[in-house]
């Protein structure tokens, strides 16, 4: 595996506008001309007089290659008077449909220009029952954005226990569901997934049937559903869910330790299927730290698998990135050894095969760096061009595919032979039924499988 670390962030007190930051938590956001926009929590946050001592939290964007570079676009230099209650940015940006840039912290939703201009677009009322923020917003299919509040933490917001909000684009915030403690409540860990049904998923970190928390579904009209409750020998959920090539939900849970100080889990990966059947990948352990500890930080890649972060353990100690298939079978990918990095945590964004991630800890400054990942990723597109064929003596269904790092394809279910990494084929389809067409590719250490689907009618 190639690893980047393309950039490491400076910390400790001397900030400066072009160089700067600390501890970069959440998924990066990509803007149209390739550079990522992230945050940084800073150092000291939480401390009441932590304006006075070390790094502020900001707001950053790098572009790489040759002319680009990291820029600063903001920094919360009193996060109080800012609505951050002490608190910066906990989590990632997201691209809103007018192509600025949204986020939270636990005080307001604020958005940010690619050129720096920062407005507040809603303060959170530490009396009102909206929550507070501090997860990342989910852009709708609609184009408003979607999002979970926490509650009933920090000494503050006491009469809420979180909730599902939407949030028009001048910055109208309607609560589409109150968390309840039965349903769980949320500590603001995770951003709305919007499935390809239309609704969101998401899932809450404590409360719930078990006391560990819940996976939930919410349509965009505010209809709300439980779908699985966490056991209490898993721990709850650490991070959002990620929807996989083959339609089920994938997720992580964040292990537990008893009454007694003992660990008893360190995380599971776990796929969840439209009936509501949780099977577990992977169970990570501390006896067996080279895989990892502590997953979080998933995306369903291009080849159909899923990658994630551990932020510790792994053969260097540092904490790993990894991939996982829907069957449960396990790779570490890579190693952080303080060096390049440590402490990942974010969830990850995957672009043309590659994956670029964030460090809480090491590089060179030990502040925390970002990182490109090249995994091998084996990548398959195909597709039927029409999905429906009339039967006919002469009728074919046409296929078109192309495969990125591929040095062999192999054809199978209703069609045969070798093929190129790229190509357009009619295959006879004269019988009346369901064709399913695959495309086995493989690469220098794996393959990934694409399927297609023709219904032959008469």
């Amino acid at each position: 595996m190639v690893l980047d670390g393309s950039y490491a962030f400076l910390g400790g007190p001397q900030f400066s506008l072009n160089g700067g930051g600390e501890q970069p938590v959440g998924r990066l956001a990509r803007g149209p001309d390739g550079s990522f926009y992230g945050v940084t929590a800073g150092y000291g946050a939480g401390d009441a007089d932590y304006g006075e001592i070390s790094t502020p939290p900001t707001i950053f964007r790098i572009k790489p290659g040759p002319g680009g570079g990291f820029t600063t676009l903001h920094r919360f230099a009193d996060t109080q008077a800012q609505g951050g209650y002490l608190f910066g940015p906990s989590d990632g940006l997201v691209r809103g449909a007018d192509g600025h840039y949204y986020g939270t912290t636990i005080g307001e939703i604020f958005r940010i220009t690619a050129d720096g201009t920062y407005s507040i677009l809603h303060h959170f009322d530490p009396a009102g029952s909206e929550g507070f923020g501090g997860a990342a917003l989910t852009l709708g299919r609609d184009g408003r954005l979607y999002g979970v509040t926490g509650g009933g933490a920090f000494g503050i917001f006491p009469n809420s226990l979180g909730g599902v909000i939407r949030v028009e684009a001048d910055g109208q915030v309607t609560v589409l569901h109150r968390f309840t403690g039965a349903e769980g409540r949320a500590l603001a860990i995770g951003n709305l997934l919007q499935a390809r049904d239309g609704n969101f998923y998401g899932v809450t970190c404590c409360g719930g049937a078990a006391g560990a928390g819940s996976l939930f579904r919410i349509t965009p009209a505010g209809d709300y559903t439980v779908l699985y409750a966490f056991p209490a020998d898993q721990g709850g959920p650490k991070s959002p869910l990620v929807q996989g090539q083959d339609g089920d939900l994938y997720g992580s849970t964040q292990g537990y330790i008893d009454s007694e100080g003992e660990e008893r889990a360190a995380g599971t990966v776990f796929r969840i299927t439209a009936a509501g059947e949780v099977h577990t990948l992977h169970a990570f352990s501390v006896a067996r730290g080279e895989d990892g500890i502590y997953p979080g930080g998933l995306v369903a890649g291009a080849d159909g698998r899923i990658y994630g972060v551990a932020r510790g353990g792994g053969r260097a100690g540092g904490g790993a990135v990894f991939r996982v298939d829907r069957d449960g079978r396990y790779e570490a990918l890579y190693a952080f050894d303080g060096a390049h990095g440590a402490g990942p945590a974010a969830s990850l964004l995957e672009v043309g095969g590659k994956l670029y991630g964030s460090t809480a800890g090491g590089g060179a400054h030990g502040a925390g760096t970002l990182f490109k990942l090249d995994p091998g990723m084996v990548t398959v597109k195909l597709a039927a061009l029409a999905t429906t064929v009339h039967a006919a003596p002469d009728a074919k269904a046409i296929l078109a595919w192309t495969a990125a790092r591929a040095s062999a394809c192999v054809a199978g279910g209703d069609w045969a032979g070798n093929r190129p990494a790229s190509g357009v084929a009619a295959v006879p389809t004269p019988a009346i039924g369901t064709r399913v067409y695959t495309l086995t590719c493989t690469g220098l250490n794996e393959s990934t499988t694409a399927h297609a689907t023709v219904n032959v009618v008469p």
